[in-house]
């Protein structure tokens, strides 16, 4: 790529000599087709350099992946044999959509790497999940400067010609392990580019004009390479090999980047909390006064509730279902821990539930009486049917309505079709007619039967003084009695009016 040289040895005649030095070790070392993503040396990116211009526009880092385990053991047979044993689901909320029906619902790792040549799959942090990605944690170290994106891990297999389409998020990184990966970015002020065909493994580079066309940029990383997305930057892959692994992050915390120390490291207690080591968070509690697992109340007055703008290792830790690291904070401080809100103002049983975490949304709700919120509506949008049976059984169905449309909307038949049973069988179980109202809990899980404020009340008033004589009938007019929301109201799950970066992110996903 051409890159602009200052006079005066300034930082950006550097960037750019590092850059033509780096694209010229790549192609010496046989990098494959067309690239025009500069390459750069992570070891020699200063953070403040990172963030300021770097971080802005897509690039491929080199150098950051040395020591790395996994590029040793994470060949298919050495993988296999590792982590063989461990269990996915077939399709979930998790990205895993496995296409050989027959193989049944849960599936061995082992059995997905069998296939890997002829599907593709990506493996994200959830409850399904958990276990897998904590088994990989040793194998890889998270380089400093994408600590802060690195709140969500991602593993990706697949064969080629399988790859992934054009679509957007938060930033993310991906590191190619084994194989190779072709990628295709376009700048997220322009529409949505055409896809790629992954018809071999060239990642057609022989298409340079009719990209260049659309303002779309297409390198190959190889091994060892890790690629930097940039928030909102339209993406897409090809598989480059028959068998390629890559493993990488994605920031799904919102506008968390201040947290990061002036490395652009994590501060050691949220690196704690990220990686569920309860001696690290020990020992930095008891050495640094500045670690704290609970807020100061606002001064001046207020209401003294806690302010949601700071990230604490308790939320890692949910999310990352690490239980016995959030026991040992609430051991150490108490019911502070659990009454921090979320990322995004939400309560934490609710965060738990965007995982689909049943223990945790358990021992919060019910050990700590922490308010379920819309718990019940963030696993139904997430697909995580254990976690909605559990909600619904405890009594847990505020925004029952809003559950439902959610579920409908997104194609959770199977979720859809639980809510709707709990709704036909609360009516018959209570035999509703007339005026009176199924009762529901309200977000703190207050008993509630008011007309105005129950989800279920007037529909099922209306109901059943219309003699539907049908739990069936009755449920889906409770049910669909409320038009779907909009895309708008579907992104804005907090209600407040706005989109953060987090229900962008959920909503495009």
């Amino acid at each position: 790529p051409t890159s602009t040289i200052h006079p005066k040895g300034s930082p950006r005649m550097l960037a750019g000599l590092l850059l033509l030095l780096a694209d010229r070790g790549a192609a010496a070392a046989g990098v494959p087709g067309y690239c025009n993503i500069p390459r750069m040396d992570g070891n020699q990116i200063s953070y403040s350099e990172w963030k300021s211009s770097v971080s802005k526009k897509p690039v491929i880092l080199t150098g950051l992946t040395e020591g790395w385990a996994a590029l040793e053991k994470w060949d298919k047979r050495s993988f296999s044999a590792n982590y063989g044993h461990l269990k996915l689901p077939r399709t979930s909320s998790t990205g895993v959509h496995f296409t050989l029906r027959n193989h049944g619902d849960v599936i061995n790792l082992s059995t997905y790497l069998q296939h890997s040549d002829r599907q593709h799959f990506i493996i994200y942090d959830h409850a399904e999940t958990v276990e897998i990605m904590n088994a990989i944690r040793n194998d890889y170290q998270l380089p400093s400067l994408l600590q802060t994106a690195s709140f969500e891990t991602i593993l990706s297999f697949g064969g080629a010609p399988q790859g992934a389409t054009f679509q957007r998020h938060q930033v993310a990184w991906l590191a190619t392990i084994f194989g190779r990966k072709h990628w295709w970015m376009a700048d997220p002020r322009t529409p949505k580019p055409p896809e790629p065909t992954c018809h071999s493994h060239d990642g057609d580079s022989h298409r340079k004009e009719y990209w260049d066309k659309y303002g779309v940029v297409h390198c190959t990383v190889m091994p060892g390479e890790i690629i930097w997305v940039p928030p909102q930057w339209w993406h897409a892959t090809c598989n480059g090999a028959p068998y390629t692994v890559a493993m990488g992050g994605q920031q799904y915390v919102p506008n968390k980047d201040q947290v990061a120390l002036s490395s652009g490291e994590l501060p050691t207690a949220l690196l704690a909390g990220l990686r569920g080591n309860i001696s690290l968070l020990e020992h930095e509690c008891a050495t640094n006064p500045a670690a704290k697992l609970c807020p100061e109340e606002k001064k001046g007055g207020g209401d003294g509730k806690h302010s949601s703008n700071r990230l604490y290792p308790q939320h890692l830790a949910i999310k990352n279902n690490y239980i016995d690291l959030l026991k040992w904070m609430i051991q150490k401080e108490g019911s502070c821990v659990v009454n921090v809100p979320g990322p995004s103002g939400q309560s934490l049983a609710s965060w738990a539930a965007e995982y689909g975490h049943v223990e945790l949304i358990k021992m919060l709700i019910e050990e700590h009486s922490v308010p379920a919120g819309n718990a019940l509506e963030q696993a139904s949008f997430k697909g995580h049917k254990n976690a909605v049976e559990w909600l619904v059984t405890n009594g847990h169905t505020y925004g029952i309505k809003k559950a439902y449309a959610t579920a409908k909307m997104h194609g959770r038949e199977e979720i859809a079709a639980i809510l709707r049973s709990h709704v036909e069988n609360y009516l018959k179980e209570h035999k509703i007619e007339n005026k009176s109202t199924p009762k529901q809990q309200d977000q703190g899980g207050r008993s509630s039967s008011s007309s105005s404020s129950s989800s279920l009340s007037s529909s099922s008033s209306s109901s059943s003084s219309s003699g539907s004589g049908s739990g069936g009938e009755a449920a889906a007019d409770v049910l669909e009695g409320t038009p779907v929301r909009s895309r708008f109201q579907m992104a804005d799950l907090n209600g407040d009016g706005r989109i953060n970066a987090m229900e962008w992110s959920a909503v495009h996903e």
